[in-house]
């Protein structure tokens, strides 16, 4: 019978960890990663403003603040910023909390903001479904017919086709829903589970004739279920959209519709030719 020393025996369970820790350090980076990097992001961009000069008329802009199971995604505090042109924070209005944004210039400047956090413990992010994804307030109130919709038609004619461009490198649509659009991807869908939701345009733009484009991209990206996933497989990704192409002439609340899409995809700009 052979005897191992303590000492071969300790070489042997050491030998043996290292192994085992060498076949088990994927999965445990993945589990460590997965654990924090939950993310929120929620991002505006509301172009046609800029140049309007409004004189020393004040403008507040109002738009929906997004909500993560019923409860707000961000704390208030991550709304406060000064913007280029532009101060933002969290006010109370008679429908509930709503993202502010008041015009620190009389030259008007377009919007363009992200707030969010990434870098989040995955417990911090607990959306297991799109519907977990809603906006402040909800209204019972029928979407605007400014609403922006994706179309997957059969190539039109340019000749007897309406194209609009909506910020530059995000969409293109027509604003008669009647007529097709130049894009044969996927569509967004409005969003049923829930109600629309609401914007304010002040009066003081009301007199002005460019139209006001809208895009507020609200995600939340988490392994909440799947922490032992590969990191590049996003699986518990969601995300919800508002895109409106609001006239000039128009203002005070306006309600908005969500739409979602199958995945996240970042369309481009695509103009008649």
């Amino acid at each position: 019978m052979i005897k191992f020393t303590k000492k071969q025996i300790l070489f042997c369970c050491v030998l043996c960890g290292i192994i085992l820790l060498i076949f088990l350090l994927p999965t445990l980076f993945s589990f460590c990663f997965n654990l924090n990097s939950a993310s929120i992001i929620y991002h505006i961009n509301v172009d046609g403003l800029a140049n309007i000069s409004t004189g020393s008329l004040p403008v507040t802009i109002l738009l929906p603040l997004p909500l993560m199971n019923n409860q707000s995604a961000l704390p208030d505090s991550f709304y406060t910023r000064e913007l280029d042109g532009w101060n933002s924070s969290v006010v109370s209005t008679e429908y509930g909390p709503l993202l502010s944004l008041t015009a620190t210039t009389s030259q008007l400047k377009n919007i363009h903001a992200s707030y969010g956090r990434s870098g989040m413990f995955v417990g911090e992010v607990p959306v297991t479904r799109l519907s977990g994804l809603k906006f402040s307030p909800e209204t019972n109130d029928t979407a605007t017919p400014y609403s922006l919709h994706m179309k997957s038609p059969a190539t039109p004619s340019p000749s007897d086709t309406k194209v609009e461009k909506f910020p530059p490198g995000v969409v293109v649509a027509t604003l008669d829903p009647s007529l097709p659009a130049y894009d044969s991807r996927p569509t967004y869908v409005g969003r049923e589970d829930i109600g629309p939701t609401l914007v304010y345009i002040p009066e003081a733009l009301s007199d002005e004739t460019a139209n006001i484009s809208i895009l507020i991209e609200y995600q939340t990206s988490s392994k909440y279920g799947y922490l032992f996933t590969q990191p590049n497989n996003m699986i518990g990704h969601y995300s919800t959209e508002i895109i409106e192409q609001i006239p000039g002439n128009v203002s005070g609340w306006i309600p908005v519709l969500p739409q979602s899409l199958p995945s996240i995809i970042r369309l481009d700009t695509f103009s008649a030719s």
